[in-house]
């Protein structure tokens, strides 16, 4: 008799670690699925991030180039603004020799 008790306290406790066993695999399981599932969705939102400051990097590259442009331009208005002024100076000067030429006669 207890031979019988044993056995069937073996096979209860066989039975019990089994679906113990068959319980955790199947919770690891979905908690792996879980984490690859999060971790698909976390590469694809790092792929979105990469994706827009790329988009910024070229955004600010091109606003760079638009500043030296600016800048290149703004120089030359500024050479041709030196330019005007020095010939009308220039004009201004030899105005004021004729009209004094015209005033000695």
């Amino acid at each position: 008799m207890p031979d019988q008790i044993d056995s069937k306290a073996v096979k209860f406790l066989s039975a019990e670690m089994l679906v113990t066993m068959a319980t955790g695999l199947i919770l690891g399981g979905i908690a792996f699925g879980n984490l690859s599932s999060a971790q698909e969705a976390q590469s694809s939102e790092i792929r979105i991030l990469e994706a827009k400051q790329e988009t910024i990097r070229e955004t600010v590259s091109q606003i760079r180039v638009s500043v030296a442009k600016i800048e290149s331009h703004q120089e030359d208005q500024e050479k041709s603004a030196r330019k005007a002024a020095e010939e009308r100076l220039r004009i201004e000067d030899k105005l004021d020799k004729l009209t004094e030429r015209l005033l000695e006669r």
